[in-house]
């Protein structure tokens, strides 16, 4: 859902509850994964994520998945073999609305802490 939000509590509050609940959950997990390294922001009206001053990813919710965008293409090479169980392209990775979002985003933001180490 594109909105003209500029800010992602704004941006949340338009989604419907179960996208917006989502967006939360992987909003917390970010910030509480990487603390003071983060910075969001709406860019291509969704959330995007910033760590160390670089653009690392953005979060679109949609009505079958949610999908993680990645701005730095060596992190996805860097983990396809363990990505493959997910749909995935164009520099995303989507999870399935059925499957457990939580450990699948903790699965994904360890992947992604480990490569940024």
């Amino acid at each position: 859902m594109r909105t003209n939000k500029d800010d992602v509590d704004a941006y949340i509050e338009t989604l419907p509850t179960d996208q917006a609940e989502n967006q939360t959950v992987i909003r917390d997990l970010i910030k509480n994964r990487f603390d003071r390294e983060v910075e969001e922001s709406m860019l291509f009206s969704v959330p995007t994520y910033h760590i160390r001053g670089k653009m690392r990813f953005s979060v679109q919710t949609a009505f079958h998945y949610t999908a993680l965008y990645l701005y730095d293409r060596s992190l996805l090479e860097s983990f396809c073999d363990a990505f493959n169980e997910y749909q995935s392209g164009r520099n995303c990775i989507r999870i399935k609305k059925t499957e457990d979002l939580n450990q699948k985003i903790n699965w994904i933001l360890t992947a992604l802490q480990n490569c940024l180490d």
